[in-house]
């Protein structure tokens, strides 16, 4: 049987919930077949072995990677145990894809990497917002809008407080590792990152402005790359604004990224010709006439294309879409956030890992704190 037809046999580990979407996604995928699937949760299983019944059942997780049964394994937990599960994975031989985030702290990602490249596997993680942006990733990343100038990011959005009481994990800083940051906004951390670059210092302010939890449910930070650039990066699961901006801004043009992306090329030199005009040009300038291009549409994410894209990776031999590195990098720009705003002071990046630990540590303790802002 050639490669092109070789099934994959897959293990799910968390089949409730967002897991149980990811089985639904892996029964589909005609590159994979669905071995085995483990939960803690009684019901959750017995749920997931009608879906699949031709799969072996596990409540414990290390059962299922010993078993022998599985070539690759999809986990589908809680954010602490992204690391402890995915190491154990791969150290028993099995390929990974792990929910989003990568892990809650860098050394944990870090950890993860060096297991992964012991092991020889693949590591990859579900952050579907990759698919369709390598197109606006090259033109900041290699002279398409020219120097990065300026970046902005807003994102509104809401969460309420039943959404919280969903898991005792949630909302919490030793189980989910943060709020707004590091659960719904991950993904655009990750997208950020990946199209910009990673920056090399934050300024951050995080607050819990509505929600009856401990994290953080806005962030505002400034921010500045390693060529002097400047940014602004505010998210919230707190807000009714309908205002949502990612734009890169170059010395000769702009990018505006949207569901419909569309660049803006400054005319002859770009930015230079317009603030060097001269003494003879007026003194209140109109901006120029940017020549605006609409760029081709992002490819739509398709529920079930990352599981395929990682059975593909395994089966064929080849780097999966998300690259486990630019994942930690999300981690390490939520992670110097929270730093920032906890330490009162900016964060250079890298940061020490050891330091996020003490931080982190401190967190779930409980020996610092966010308080709710506004009661009714």
């Amino acid at each position: 049987m050639g490669t092109e037809q070789r099934k994959i046999r897959l293990g799910l580990v968390g089949v409730g919930g967002v897991g149980a979407g990811r089985l639904d996604e892996a029964l589909a995928a005609p590159e994979a077949e669905v071995a085995a699937i483990c939960d803690a949760s009684e019901a959750n299983l017995k749920a997931g072995a009608e879906k699949a019944p031709n799969a072996k059942t596990f409540s414990d997780a290390e059962k299922l990677f010993a078993s022998g049964l599985c070539e690759a394994v999809l986990l589908n937990v809680p954010h602490f145990l992204h690391k402890p599960f995915a190491v154990a994975a791969l150290q028993a031989g099995l390929n990974v894809l792990v929910e989003k985030p990568m892990a809650i702290r860098i050394g944990e990602c870090d950890a993860m990497l060096a297991e992964a490249r012991k092991a020889g596997k693949i590591l990859t993680v579900h952050h579907q917002r990759r698919i369709g942006i390598d197109g606006r990733r090259r033109l900041v990343r290699e002279g398409g809008i020219g120097k990065l100038v300026r970046a902005t990011y807003l994102q509104n959005g809401v969460r309420n407080n039943k959404y919280y009481r969903t898991g005792k994990w949630r909302g919490t800083w030793k189980y989910e590792g943060g709020g707004v940051l590091v659960n719904q906004c991950i993904h655009d951390i990750d997208a950020f990152v990946h199209t910009g670059g990673q920056v090399a210092e934050v300024r951050a302010k995080l607050a819990n402005l509505f929600h009856d939890h401990e994290v953080e449910d806005s962030c505002t930070a400034a921010l500045e790359y390693p060529n002097g650039a400047t940014g602004t990066f505010a998210v919230n699961i707190s807000s009714f604004s309908p205002s949502n901006v990612c734009e890169f801004e170059g010395d000769r043009a702009v990018l505006v990224c949207g569901k419909t992306s569309r660049l803006g090329r400054l005319p002859g030199g770009g930015a230079y010709d317009f603030y060097d005009a001269g003494d003879d040009a007026p003194m209140f300038a109109k901006k120029p006439e940017t020549q605006w291009q609409d760029l081709p549409a992002e490819e739509p994410f398709a529920p079930g294309s990352l599981v395929r894209d990682f059975a593909q990776a395994v089966r064929d031999g080849r780097a999966p879409l998300v690259d486990a590195e630019g994942a930690r990098e999300a981690v390490h720009f939520f992670n110097a956030l929270v730093l920032s705003h906890f330490l009162e002071k900016p964060m250079r990046l890298p940061l020490d890992p050891a330091q996020v630990d003490e931080v982190f540590d401190a967190l779930a303790a409980g020996k610092m704190r966010l308080h709710r802002a506004f009661t009714a």
